[in-house]
């Protein structure tokens, strides 16, 4: 998951890929000052409690460089590669089990 001033974005494990961006403008909210990306971020993982669990994500604060020069910053929260393989194994297991 990935939360920036203006949107938030959600992203699957398997299949890869964005699951859907919620943009703060087409759904009439204003954007968001640095701080307030930063509380809605503790406040996600305040709701999924997966996202506290620094076993299965870790959380990083990156840069963006808007096109007039002015900085922010995004935060993700990254799946941790031995828990991402759990979740992997036990979707096959799932899968052969069906078919």
């Amino acid at each position: 998951m990935r939360i920036e001033r203006d949107r938030i974005v959600f992203t699957l494990v398997s299949p890869p890929g964005i699951l859907g961006v919620y943009e703060l403008r087409q759904c009439g909210h204003s954007q968001m000052s640095r701080t307030r990306t930063r509380v809605m971020t503790e406040l996600l993982a305040e709701d999924i409690d997966l996202l506290r669990d620094r076993s299965k994500y870790s959380l990083t604060r990156y840069r963006i460089t808007r096109s007039n020069g002015s900085t922010d910053f995004g935060y993700v929260y990254t799946i941790r590669s031995p828990y991402k393989d759990r979740v992997m194994a036990a979707r096959r297991r799932l899968t052969s089990y069906i078919q």
